[in-house]
């Protein structure tokens, strides 16, 4: 297992994420703890859980119990284990998610996780989500006031904007040592977030980085570039999927949560060679720019000019005749080239739009998702479902043929 600084400390460059094993859907507690031994057989010496990591207020602390447990029966050495936990979430009963940033809640939050845990520090407490009724600042004061009195070892924040982190580092004098936040091929608008990170030389902990509860089983699926070079090197799309992760920079530590033991046995070692040979060699997703961020990022790792990352849906171009001019229409000073259309003067709005923004990288005339490229020297119309020129109501001049390969 390779290995990666975080703090002070060198921990897995993957790291296990706790939280199946405790909220809806979870496994047994049996299950669970065989779960949390397989991926330190692996070679896991990160495991991240959180107070809120439960199915109710009322056994606030399940992670966090089900961890130390699951460390007290483990029959090898686990000192060189972190534990990293959060608090600053509440589960109310009814299934949802309450935030409560009050720098009072998270000092309780945390008196309470060293009780769980049973230790006299936590390794690294992460403030959990921000909270729109308090200050970031205060939040984030909370870890501060704990660090300085030793119940903490190091403090991170999850879920925060290049913003908030910047305040988080001021606030805590620089002893900021990592962000966790959502990130994967699915979901890549905390982009610019892992960058930062990178900069400053804090850990990102992406969580969910292969697509979430649901979705891990489903990444050949939805993004076949990932299960091409799995093919390719021997590997599994997961494993693909994490090196690919680990490329991004040299303190991202991905979190990989399943309920299972034998999804950790090897799922957690990509191999070495992932690192060098086939993310040199293969483009995976379009930048951050391109993607869309509507909330999200990406669905789908498909890369401009390269098609082998995703197959192109059939084309159902059809050829059109050139337009004819009405009676009494001056006529243009030059005509259209062989081949191509003019544009008839019922040309919606839309189709206007996309002319101007077209050629625009990223314009937000396009979609991302598809491989696909408008015909370049036929008189056409595109009839691309995922294609804005097909709203056009006429044929489009050669001008326009602005690719719609996204």
């Amino acid at each position: 297992m390779q290995q990666r600084p975080i703090g002070d400390r060198t921990v897995s460059a993957i790291g296990l994420g706790e939280m199946p094993l405790s909220i809806e859907g979870r496994p047994d507690r049996r299950q669970a703890i065989a779960t949390i031994h397989a991926s330190l057989d692996a070679g896991v010496t990160v495991i991240d859980t959180a107070d809120a990591y439960s199915l109710s207020v009322r056994e606030h602390g399940h992670g966090e119990k089900l961890v130390a447990e699951a460390l007290a029966a483990y029959g090898g050495p686990t000192d060189d284990v972190l534990v990293a936990t959060k608090g600053g979430h509440r589960r109310p009963g009814d299934g949802s998610w309450t935030v409560h940033g009050d720098p009072a809640y998270i000092k309780q939050a945390c008196e309470a996780s060293l009780k769980a845990l049973g230790v006299d520090a936590i390794g690294l407490y992460q403030y959990h989500r921000p909270d729109s009724k308090v200050p970031w600042a205060e939040s984030v004061g909370a870890l501060a006031d704990l660090l300085d009195e030793g119940k903490i070892l190091m403090a991170g924040v999850s879920n925060a904007t290049v913003a908030r982190i910047d305040e988080a580092q001021r606030v805590l004098s620089g002893r900021l040592v990592s962000v966790q936040n959502q990130f994967s091929p699915r979901f890549r608008s905390s982009e610019g977030e892992l960058e930062h990170c990178e900069m400053l030389g804090i850990v990102f902990i992406p969580w969910s980085p292969l697509g979430g509860i649901g979705n891990t089983d489903r990444i050949e699926e939805n993004h076949p570039a990932f299960a091409q070079v799995a093919n390719e090197v021997g590997a599994t799309p997961q494993q693909v999927t994490l090196a690919w992760m680990l490329a991004k920079g040299s303190r991202v530590i991905p979190l990989r949560g399943r309920g299972r033991p034998r999804a950790h046995r090897g799922a957690a070692r990509p191999p070495r060679r992932l690192l060098s040979a086939a993310l040199a060699t293969v483009r995976w997703l379009p930048p951050p720019s391109r993607a869309r961020q509507a909330g999200h990022a990406q669905t789908g790792p498909a890369q401009a000019g390269h098609a082998a990352s995703s197959r192109p849906r059939p084309s159902r171009a059809r050829s059109l005749k050139p337009a004819t001019p009405k009676p009494g229409t001056p006529k243009s000073g030059t005509q259209p080239q062989a081949g191509h259309a003019q544009v008839g003067h019922a040309a919606s709005s839309r189709a206007r739009r996309h002319r101007r923004r077209g050629d625009r990288p990223g314009g937000t005339e396009h979609r991302p998702g598809v491989l696909h490229k408008c015909p370049p020297d036929t008189a056409v119309r595109c009839r691309q479902v995922r294609c804005r020129q097909r709203r056009a109501r006429g044929p489009l001049r050669k001008r326009v043929r602005s690719p719609c390969l996204q």
